[in-house]
């Protein structure tokens, strides 16, 4: 126990004098330094602490002018499900971006959290465009009977699986996406 309190009489005391307090006297209880040094270690720990969106912020505000700090800060705020702050951070991280890829990846990204409706529908159209050059691709019917249903076109869905149903309908795949498709329209 003695060496308990000789270590912590030591490691507060060396924290006591950069910070400034001269003389200290140690209480008597057991254990009292590693208490002191504990609840020293938790203030620390607090004021360090901060949200990823308070650490974004803090970048932002050191560089207003870089396009990145925009972008990651416009990222945290859409996964914070903050759209209208994050199309504002993105819009005007937008007016700092040149060519740099990292940057146009970064930009990429946050515009598919922010606009996840856009993506669906270009996703739609690309796999439209696959279906239509090869109307017989069972995997690509499958693509558009999901993504309507996602976009809540239950029709277009169902129209879709049908499709690759009547070309292979003992295929797993095709079977799954005829369950989802029915417990979707029962809701």
């Amino acid at each position: 126990m003695s060496e308990v309190k000789e270590f912590s009489e030591k490691f507060v005391g060396r924290y006591l004098k950069i910070v400034g307090v001269k003389k200290f006297k140690f209480p008597t209880l057991p254990y009292s330094g590693l208490v002191i040094l504990l609840g020293l270690a938790i203030l620390i720990g607090f004021y360090y602490q901060q949200s990823a969106f308070n650490k974004a912020v803090a970048n932002l505000g050191s560089s207003p002018t870089l396009a990145e700090n925009y972008l990651e800060t416009a990222e945290v705020a859409a996964s914070e499900s903050d759209y209208e702050l994050a199309k504002k951070l993105y819009s005007q991280g937008m007016k700092f971006v040149g060519n740099d890829e990292r940057v146009l990846g970064l930009a990429s990204k946050v515009w598919e959290l922010i606009y996840p409706e856009k993506v669906l529908e270009m996703k739609i159209e690309y796999w439209k465009s696959v279906v239509a050059e090869q109307p017989t691709y069972r995997d690509g019917l499958l693509k558009l009977a999901i993504l309507y249903m996602r976009v809540d076109d239950k029709e277009q869905s169902k129209e879709y699986w049908g499709k690759a149903a009547r070309i292979d309908p003992n295929n797993e795949k095709v079977k799954e996406v005829g369950k989802i498709i029915q417990v979707r329209e029962v809701q």
